[in-house]
This record gives structure tokens, C-alpha cells and sequence, in this order.
């Protein structure tokens, strides 16, 4: 068991980890619900029931998509907002979804991307 345990380790060494490096994400909660009438513009209703904020990303070339964060928003209606998260090497894009109070989802935001670019790893003599 400890062999196999220790094969798995350096293997997990041998083949390396993709990179990661922490980004910022910072946004501004809407001082205005959206229009029932229109594609997600502002109408001139006051939003006053901000529950939650849900952050989505998916990585360039993927086509499936992942929540990174998930959490109240009660009050924070035109405020800004931020987060610290881990990105892996390459390009990926984010957006958020809102909700109110009793659950109704906004329309998507408009589309950041982020970048991380690692140098590379110094060489190894074997």
C-alpha cells in the first residue's frame, strides 16, 4: 500500500500540475431592475430585492461551463463587488447571473475575460 501510495505521488510530481495563479473579479451590482419589455436594459424600476450573485467561467476551447461563486447579495443593489479565485493557465471567460428574492434570474452580463500566462518551469538535470 505505501509503495502504491508513493507510485501515485511522484507521478502526480513527474507529470506536473497545470499552473494556477489567483485573479481578481470585480463587478457593480445594478441600481435598476431589467425591462420586461426589451433584451435586458435597464428600466427605470429601482432594484430593491438583490438576493444572490452566481459568477459562471468557462475556459477558451471548452464548451461546458463551471460556478465559481455563489453567494448573497441582500443590500448590495449598486454597489461594487469583488472576489479572489484561483484561474488555471490559459484563457478563460466569466459572467454572473443575479437573482431576487423570490428566485427570478437575470439576464447574463456581459462577458470578462482573464488571462494567466506562467513563465516556464526552470530545467531539470537528470
Amino acid at each position: 500500500m505505501k509503495v502504491l501510495l508513493l507510485s501515485i505521488i511522484l507521478i502526480g510530481f513527474l507529470v506536473g500540475c497545470s499552473k494556477a495563479a489567483t485573479i481578481s473579479l470585480v463587478w457593480n451590482y445594478p441600481r435598476f431592475n431589467a425591462s420586461e419589455s426589451g433584451p435586458c436594459i435597464d428600466s427605470p424600476d429601482t432594484l430593491r430585492d438583490l438576493a444572490r450573485v452566481e459568477i459562471w467561467a468557462q475556459a477558451q476551447g471548452r464548451s461546458d461551463s463551471t460556478l465559481v461563486l455563489s453567494r448573497l447579495a441582500i443590500g448590495k443593489e449598486a454597489k461594487p463587488d469583488s472576489v479572489q479565485i484561483q484561474q488555471a493557465e490559459g484563457v478563460t471567460f466569466y459572467w454572473y447571473f443575479l437573482f431576487d428574492l423570490i428566485g427570478n434570474r437575470s439576464c447574463a452580463s456581459n462577458v470578462a475575460s482573464k488571462k494567466v500566462v506562467q513563465p516556464p518551469a526552470p530545467g531539470t538535470l537528470r
